[in-house]
Formats: structure tokens, sequence, C-alpha cells
């Protein structure tokens, strides 16, 4: 099966669970960080299956088919940010993989 394509009308969406998400399939445009405040967030990113968990954050690039996945609802506290890339710049992002630190 194809992965949707999200689209948002939004460049930047702040959305806060008190659950682990289920979500299917996707890509977008778009910048996602999610941030585990409490429990963990199941994901699988690109055929890869991550368990983020409590303290710790994930980036997904633009154009990455994702998907996320529940285990435990009741237990997970995790912020999801998703900004268009236009506002952010890829060089800070991606500086830990050249270690440089700008």
């Amino acid at each position: 099966m194809l992965p949707a394509y999200e689209i948002r009308k939004s460049d930047l969406t702040v959305k806060h669970n008190n659950y682990e998400l289920d979500f299917p399939e996707h890509m977008h445009k778009y910048i996602e960080i999610v941030y585990v405040y409490k429990g963990f967030q199941h994901l699988k990113i690109e055929n890869q299956d991550f368990e983020v968990t409590e303290g710790f954050m994930t980036v997904i690039f633009p154009d990455t088919v994702h998907s996320f996945y529940s285990i435990d609802k009741k237990n997970s506290e995790v912020l999801i940010v998703m900004c268009d890339p236009k506002s952010v710049s890829y060089t800070h992002l991606r500086a830990h993989e050249t270690d440089s630190y700008l």
C-alpha cells in the first residue's frame, strides 16, 4: 500500500497528546519533531522501527515515509511539532552530521 501524502494549511502545527499515537504510513513536506515527555512513542521511519522514550526526541525530515503505532495508549505524553522547512535552517538541524557546531 502506498503512503498518504499529508497536506496542511498552516506552516506550524503543535500537538500535545496524552497517549501514544496511532497514525498510518504517510509523508509530507514538513519537518516533524516528536518529543516524549512521559512514557514512549513507537514510530516506523522508512521501514525501521523505533521506540522514542521519555526525555528523548526524533526529527523526521520532509518527504520521509513514517507512521506512528501504539502498544499502550494510556502511559504516554507526546508533543509533536510540524513546521515548513522554509522556516527552519537545515544547516542547524544537520550540523551534527558534519561535527560542525553553529
